[in-house]
């Protein structure tokens, strides 16, 4: 029989109601390869990853362990896939991404061989052994994106000279766009020498090009980290230049693990980086969505410790772990003290580290929902048979979304891809928002898939993704406990279409169809006498006007029939307090 043992998660959110008890369940059975093999020695990584588009999350783990999910809980290893190139008996960073857009997911393994493996689609890889990509690295992380935005993925490989030697700069590779890449040498990122860590990327400042974030890494002080600011969109010319003053980026700590998530939901990314330099605790950035940004204190957030707790931070990673709506974090220490840390809504988390104390350092980990049951379930690494483990969410009753993206114009992974929803949750409208990325984790990263938590909500009303090519699509009418699979030109095309803002005018569900009935809601703003609503048609003629005598006995809402209008695009404005705010509205036949 198996044996399991179970770490129970207080979630306290009481300034929100939303008070339950969750479940991780350590799976402990010794027929289960991922509990029975050894575990991997040095700072390496993991990641939940399909390789054979059967719907079904594999693990792969740091040292060429690569285990098949067979559907039904369990797992094979996988001991021919091709995945080698091991000298010195450590693997440090992988990264996962279709850099040829032939529909399966490949591996770039960084180590004293760092090599590239191409999936060939019947559950084995072969190395990539010539061209550029086939230059001898001396690697210590990974990390996939399109940054020069011809949608194929291009590869940095980053070398922490001082750790691992011989010293050398990070190394960076374009790809040709036919499957082969060209080495990039002259370059901020490539320039100089310094204890370059986990490399990541992400479109942080909302301008539709990826950015590069390394952490400084510096054992036994402190440093900038290495953001580099790509130019692209500004100039027209794909460029990474490093960006070193003011808040985020002047910031000295021995930095390792970026992740760009949005945790208040207010529809842009905020940073978080972990720490390794015991005596400097982890830093967290809101983003306030006009270029600027606030490091925030303990007090900001809650007093759960999540800025002013030290340790040797590595691994952070963000995932809706009790499907309520927002996003909670698991920070792993290599000092063996992980900390879970519970989303209360209101921009304060709790802490309940007690719950997922492991005995002993723990390094990579990786979130995703390997039995497909609609929760993410977490692999911890580490070096230690005892300490390393998977551990099963048992779930609760709350809904979820789970979507998987395919690019066509966009690379394949839709590594870049922000995605957008809006459901209404305890009786309220929730904008959640996610970028795909393909180092979301210390040497590793979550699952490619996109999973959001909705509380008791059992439809999506607006689903917007936002593809790295540029294009924006709106999808509509999702049921919840859903896995749904996007390719790129699915949905319809919009521009411009109205985001989460305190006082924005919104209506919902939009689309609607022509007959139907739409809610009009708006926020805090105060209606005045003269208040006026007005509905135009996409010529801007006026169609329809409703006075302040029926916006103030609304409560913030109006419900309207849909009647007589064609298929099309039309505007909303509401005029109040001599402030005007726009919605748009999209009327299906």
């Amino acid at each position: 029989m198996e044996k399991q043992y179970t770490f129970m998660i207080l979630l306290l959110a009481l300034l929100t109601g939303r008070s339950q008890a969750q479940q991780f369940t350590k799976i402990t059975d010794d027929n289960n390869p991922i509990v029975a093999e050894a575990p991997t020695p040095g700072y390496t990584g993991a990641s939940w990853i399909d390789i054979n588009n059967d719907g079904w999350l594999e693990l792969f783990v740091n040292q060429n362990f690569l285990y098949l999910n067979n559907g039904d809980g369990t797992f094979t290893s996988l001991t021919n896939s091709g995945i080698t190139g091991v000298s010195n008996g450590i693997n440090n960073g992988h990264t996962w991404g279709d850099y040829d857009n032939d529909g399966f997911v490949d591996v770039y393994l960084a180590n004293d061989q760092s090599a590239l493996y191409r999936n060939n689609g019947d559950n084995t890889f072969s190395a990539v052994t010539t061209g550029d990509i086939a230059t001898a690295v001396d690697g210590w992380s990974a990390a996939w994106a399109d940054y020069t935005g011809d949608g194929y993925l291009d590869l940095v490989v980053t070398h922490p000279c001082g750790f691992i030697g011989p010293c050398h700069p990070n190394w960076l590779f374009n790809s040709n766009g036919d499957g082969t890449f060209t080495e990039v040498t002259t370059s901020d990122v490539t320039d100089d020498l310094a204890a370059y860590t986990v490399s990541s990327w992400s479109d942080y400042d909302g301008d539709g090009d990826q950015d590069l974030f390394i952490g400084s890494g510096e054992v036994g002080f402190l440093s900038k980290d290495h953001i580099y600011i790509n130019q692209l969109i500004p100039t027209g010319t794909a460029s990474l230049v490093r960006e070193e003053n003011g808040v985020l980026f002047g910031d000295f700590r021995d930095g390792q693990n970026w992740n760009w998530i949005d945790y208040d939901n207010d529809g842009d990314l905020d940073g978080f980086v972990t720490n390794y330099f015991n005596t400097k605790p982890n830093d967290f950035y809101r983003n306030d969505g006009n270029g600027t940004f606030v490091q925030l204190t303990d007090s900001d957030l809650g007093g759960a410790g999540m800025v002013s707790d030290n340790s040797a931070w590595l691994t952070n990673l963000w995932g809706d772990f009790d499907n309520d709506g927002d996003l909670d974090a698991f920070v792993v220490s290599d000092g063996g003290l992980d900390r879970y840390y519970v989303n209360n809504g209101d921009g304060t988390f709790d802490s309940v580290s007690d719950a997922m104390t492991i005995p002993g350092p723990t390094r990579g980990a990786s979130a995703g929902d390997y039995d497909n049951d609609g929760d993410l379930d977490l692999y911890v690494n580490s070096s230690g048979q005892s300490t390393k483990g998977l551990y099963q969410n048992d779930g609760n009753s709350n809904h979820w979304i789970n979507l998987s993206l395919k690019g066509t114009a966009s690379n394949a992974s839709a590594i870049g891809t922000k995605v957008r929803i809006r459901a209404m949750i305890d009786g309220n409208p929730v904008w959640q928002m996610r970028e795909v990325s393909a180092q979301s984790s210390f040497c590793g990263s979550n699952s490619l898939r996109v999973h959001f938590g909705l509380g008791d909500a059992t439809t999506v009303d607006s689903l917007l993704i936002e593809w790295p090519s540029g294009l924006t699509e709106l999808c509509t009418g999702l049921s919840s406990d859903q896995f749904y699979d996007y390719e790129e030109g699915d949905c319809i095309v919009v521009s411009n279409y109205p985001l989460p803002d305190p006082v924005v005018l919104r209506s919902f569900p939009n689309p609607v169809n022509n007959g139907d009935s739409i809610t009009i809601e708006w926020g805090e703003t105060v209606i005045s006498a003269d208040a006026t609503l007005r509905l135009y048609n996409q010529q801007g003629q006026l169609l329809q006007t409703y006075a302040a005598r029926d916006l103030r006995q609304s409560e913030r809402q109006l419900h309207l029939p849909i009647k007589a209008l064609a298929a099309g695009s039309y505007t909303l404005k509401l005029d109040s307090n001599g402030q005007i705010f726009h919605s748009q509205l999209i009327v299906m036949e």
